[in-house]
């Protein structure tokens, strides 16, 4: 449904402005940009917490309006399922936040955004708790936690230094801190998107699986990674040479377009989130069927790879657009063409991959 997958952008987005907000209050003035995140913005990123966290809870009472009615649903759910339970004390927790970050100068005391950091840790960790993979393994809840928690840090602080900066001042000493910091939460962000794989499917089996939704919206969510590691790249190490050169520019315009790209991965993870993981791929392929996706594409259902013309010629035109990316930003131009020329390449190298098939 598409509106479990936009919950889904949401609660990333709300987590992400927290914790990005949370993590830059304990950096040193000198080694960031000037920073201002208006209250507002916590408090509303808080209550999307807790709305967009209820999107299951509201999808599984779905199921009991009818002998139920709207309340009643819910109530049993919270009642009586792990899920709206888990929930319920989320909710507890949230209110709770939300009336210290209010009362609470955060940003004034380090023990008052440590409490903050408490607790916003303590909510990724409940919600991890109603994951798809908690209910496969003890260690699940622990790898969704930390992927989750990475990829908010990583994302938030891209969000904080790019969309509620007001200048760029101190951009190089901020790349010579986040730079190391950035590669060892994508570097975590991997390897617990791996150990989550291992949990739902047989890693070995990873293209086979390309014939269900499952597979298909995993391996273009794996796609959109590698125009967002390009810009990671040069944003910080193509980047902090070119300041160090003294050339101008706002640099902003780029970790925008970064951090535009890593939300692209939210909606992605939303749709993956309403598909049946590929346990075992022929029980899927029955019970779910062959993914529209790949059935437009290719017409065989069995994954063999032989390589051709159109898939050679889609492979030219993606390493041509990952190419004039880097040029792109090597001149120092326009952001959005950059941002353009990374979603052909997602694109083609999808069509690359489909074609080959």
């Amino acid at each position: 449904m598409v509106w479990i997958m936009l919950s889904e952008v949401g609660l990333y987005l709300s987590f992400s402005i927290l914790m990005g907000a949370l993590f830059m209050s304990y950096i040193p003035e000198s080694k960031k940009p000037d920073i201002h995140v208006p209250k507002r913005w916590l408090q509303l990123a808080t209550l999307g917490v807790a709305v967009f966290s209820f999107s299951p809870v509201l999808e599984l009472a779905s199921r009991f309006y009818e002998t139920r009615g709207f309340f009643g649903a819910i109530v049993q759910v919270i009642k009586d399922f792990q899920i709206g339970q888990m929930w319920a004390l989320a909710l507890v927790l949230i209110i709770m936040f939300y009336l210290f970050i209010t009362f609470a100068p955060i940003f004034d005391d380090v023990q008052y955004r440590s409490i903050s950091l408490f607790f916003v840790i303590s909510l990724i960790f409940s919600i991890s708790v109603n994951s798809h993979t908690s209910s496969l393994s003890g260690y699940g809840i622990l790898y969704h936690a930390i992927h989750f928690l990475t990829m908010s840090v990583w994302i938030g602080i891209l969000l904080q230094v790019s969309w509620f900066s007001k200048n760029s001042r101190n951009w190089l000493s901020f790349l010579k801190w986040f730079t190391p910091v950035a590669m060892i939460l994508v570097v975590l962000v991997i390897f617990t998107g791996f150990l989550l794989m291992t949990l739902l499917m047989n890693v070995a089996e990873y293209p086979q699986t390309w014939v269900l939704n499952y597979g298909q919206y995993l391996l273009i969510k794996h796609l959109i990674v590698i125009p967002v590691l390009a810009f990671g790249f040069l944003n910080g190490f193509y980047m902090k040479g070119r300041l160090r050169k003294g050339n101008e520019g706002d640099p902003r315009r780029w970790t925008k377009t970064e951090s535009l790209f890593l939300l692209i991965v939210f909606p992605v993870t939303g749709l993956l989130g309403q598909q049946e993981p590929p346990h075992n791929i022929e029980v899927t392929k029955v019970s779910d069927g062959i993914s529209p996706m790949f059935q437009l594409l290719s017409p065989d259902s069995q994954i063999g790879f032989a390589f051709g013309g159109l898939s050679f010629l889609f492979g030219l035109l993606a390493v041509l657009f990952l190419t004039l990316l880097i040029l792109q930003f090597r001149k120092n131009g326009p952001a959005i063409p950059a941002f353009i020329m990374g979603l052909l390449f997602t694109v083609s190298s999808y069509l690359f991959i489909m074609a080959s098939i």
